[in-house]
């Protein structure tokens, strides 16, 4: 992050030859805001680019806060006076793809779209055809997995099973999962009520194994605390 000083030392150059990437923008942490550091919003006035520097580490399950995301994005377009771009700083990818389409898109808009109603077409778009299991299956997911409120990957993105080996920090705070898995696994079953109408279709293929993926990252949370709980007991078989 560039110091208040370093950004002073620019003096008259600091706003054609300075661009600060606020890599927290997506969440409700931006920089852009703080007023402590910079003397200023906006970086003490230097121009900046709205940024989500999403998926820590490459952590591959569904995240990011939707509605966060686009209200975070059209309250920079008005409010801002020194944007100059939209972009993002992933550590990972392939993967999540709504959270990449929804964040895109705002390039264009200006205004953050109701989330419950954009993700209906956006399912049609990406399935070619929808029913009302599929609706009732995503609308579980923008309560669960698309509502908790981080919108980067970390939090909620418990890795459990591709993390190192080891029995301590995997229980509580940081690797606690933050909504109802059960919601998920509901989800889960409405687009499989489905499979013989899409299963031809990559784009449902794909939604439905990362949902599965998630739930079964999700189920080793629970399974790692019993087992961590159990290695200090002298009863353990």
């Amino acid at each position: 992050n560039p110091t208040k000083a370093e950004l002073d030392g620019m003096n008259a150059y600091t706003l054609s030859n300075v661009i600060v990437i606020d890599l927290s923008s997506a969440r409700d942490t931006s920089k852009w805001k703080n007023t402590s550091t910079y003397g200023s919003k906006e970086f003490g006035t230097t121009n900046w680019i709205f940024s989500s520097l999403d998926n820590f580490g490459g952590r591959p399950l569904m995240h990011g806060a939707l509605q966060t995301v686009v209200d975070n994005i059209a309250d920079a377009k008005k409010n801002a006076n020194h944007l100059v771009g939209i972009g993002m700083t992933p550590e990972g990818t392939q993967n999540n793809p709504v959270y990449y389409d929804l964040y895109w898109e705002m390039v264009w808009r200006n205004e953050a779209p109701d989330v419950d109603e954009w993700i209906l077409d956006y399912v049609f778009r990406r399935y070619g055809g929808t029913s009302d299991n599929v609706k009732h299956a995503w609308e579980k997911l923008l309560v669960s997995v698309y509502a908790y409120p981080n919108t980067n990957g970390t939090s909620g993105n418990y890795m459990i099973i591709s993390n190192k080996p080891r029995f301590d920090s995997y229980i509580g705070g940081y690797y606690e999962v933050q909504y109802d898995n059960g919601t998920l696994l509901q989800a889960i079953d409405d687009m499989m009520l489905e499979f013989d109408l899409f299963k031809d279709n990559e784009c449902y293929i794909y939604d439905l194994v990362e949902m599965m993926q998630t739930y079964l990252y999700n189920k080793a949370q629970n399974y790692i605390k019993t087992i961590i709980t159990m290695s200090g007991s002298p009863n353990i078989y």
